[in-house]
């Protein structure tokens, strides 16, 4: 999972990556980068946030409030952190347009299977 900040400009604050073991489903994993990404938000004491995430199914189920039986309880994770900042805007963009956290998080994974060889 990787993730990166820009300020309204788009001019980089900073970026940050993780990998787990174990995760089910690119689904999920996407819903645990966005949890990731609120967490990490707060910590820098951002009041406003626009996330931008290459899932349109993830994005759906965030904007909807609709469950995902797979991932319902990150998706609550995601609502509860969402409430904690003033606003917070999610948005589906296109892969070729979210490079930076792709690469981040394929960065990210090929450290964790190095480690694990």
């Amino acid at each position: 999972m990787g993730w990166s900040f820009h300020d309204g400009n788009q001019i980089p604050i900073t970026q940050r990556s993780t990998a787990r073991k174990h995760i089910a489903s690119p689904l999920i994993a996407e819903g645990l980068a966005i949890r990731y990404t609120l967490e990490h938000a707060l910590d820098l004491s951002f009041s406003s946030l626009h996330v931008a995430s290459d899932s349109q199914k993830i994005v759906r189920a965030i904007n909807s409030g609709s469950p995902l039986s797979e991932n319902y309880g990150i998706l609550q994770d995601i609502a509860h952190l969402s409430s904690l900042f003033v606003d917070v805007i999610v948005v589906s963009i296109p892969r070729e347009a979210n490079l930076l956290a792709d690469s981040l998080a394929k960065q990210s994974l090929r450290a964790l299977e190095q480690l694990g060889s």
